[in-house]
């Protein structure tokens, strides 16, 4: 929408995991910039929490309403049926609905499926949670081929922690596509996020590209010039991210004067150790070129981009 159109106002709910702006991924900030201006356009915004793993930390001057822990349960079949029946409360009361958790989108579908609810439902596709267990494990045209039992062989859990996902697992490799199908429109985040999501069964005539808002609260330090190369990792110390394959690829290059700075944390506790990224810099030679910042805040992120003369994503 731009800044000309004239409509009337709706009523938007927004259903995702959490809002914390402590110690959390940009995806807080996206969600929160996504409502706030919805908001700022004279829209009347509702952000629902499931707060499963994490609980919320947001302004007290937060523009929008924010309906948090809509279900009680914390186990995984006992909180999916209550929110499966939470549905109807979040959505039936709102002109259009937002999902912003790719998980819970073909639970999202079955609820369309069982009521005909006829509210606008649609969904941004930021992962690809909906069908792979271990996004670190895909490999180029997975997706086209994944069975249950490679959703089970991959995922990141171990012993009981896997077995108590396999009911989740089956259901999205039988049901899956056909329910997410019942959603009106997907938000992919890249190209790339639409083709894997056709091969994986979803509409093409649902999937539209749209990217990243850009924070203009997000002010950029004026920049820092040094004589050494300077390369910026930011976000989650992850195998899915790609963290060792930079630090591998630092190990190949030519210059000598260069320094990388890693900006994150393994703020979800699945694979490498801060630690283990550490061994992998003196394994390799490069400890004295590579600091690890862990957590940073995000009003100060822009100073760690102002240094930097390439930025790896």
């Amino acid at each position: 929408m731009n800044e000309t159109t004239k409509s009337s106002p709706l009523n938007v709910g927004i259903i995702t995991a959490h809002l914390s702006f402590e110690e959390r991924g940009g995806s807080n900030y996206s969600i929160h910039r996504l409502a706030a201006e919805l908001t700022e356009r004279g829209h009347q915004v509702t952000v629902y929490t499931i707060n499963y793993e994490h609980d919320n930390h947001i302004p007290v001057s937060c523009p929008y309403q924010v309906e948090d822990n809509i279900i009680d349960n914390d186990t995984l079949v006992g909180g999916t049926a209550e929110l499966l029946d939470q549905l109807s409360i979040c959505i039936r009361p709102h002109d259009i609905f937002h999902v912003y958790i790719p998980g819970i989108i073909p639970l999202v579908g079955l609820y369309r499926w069982r009521t005909n609810d006829e509210t606008p439902i649609v969904a941004t596709l930021n992962g690809y949670t909906t069908f792979c267990t271990n996004t670190a494990a895909m490999e180029e045209g997975c997706w086209n081929n994944c069975t249950l039992g490679k959703k089970f062989s991959h995922a990141r859990e171990r012993g009981f922690d896997r077995l108590t996902k396999l009911p989740r697992m089956a259901f999205n490799d039988i049901a899956g596509p056909r329910l997410m199908n019942q959603i009106d429109e997907f938000f992919c985040l890249s190209p790339a996020v639409k083709v894997i999501h056709e091969g994986g069964g979803i509409d093409t005539e649902l999937l539209g590209v749209i990217p990243n808002m850009i924070d203009p609260a997000f002010q950029t330090a004026s920049p820092t010039e040094t004589d050494e190369i300077r390369i910026l990792y930011v976000g989650r110390l992850e195998d899915i991210k790609g963290v060792s394959v930079l630090l591998e690829a630092v190990t190949q290059m030519r210059a000598t004067d260069y320094r990388v700075d890693i900006v994150g944390d393994n703020l979800l506790e699945y694979g490498p150790t801060l630690e283990s990224y550490r061994e992998q810099t003196r394994t390799s030679g490069i400890d004295d070129h590579v600091v690890f910042h862990g957590w940073v805040e995000y009003q100060k992120l822009s100073e760690h981009y102002a240094a930097a003369d390439l930025f790896v994503h």
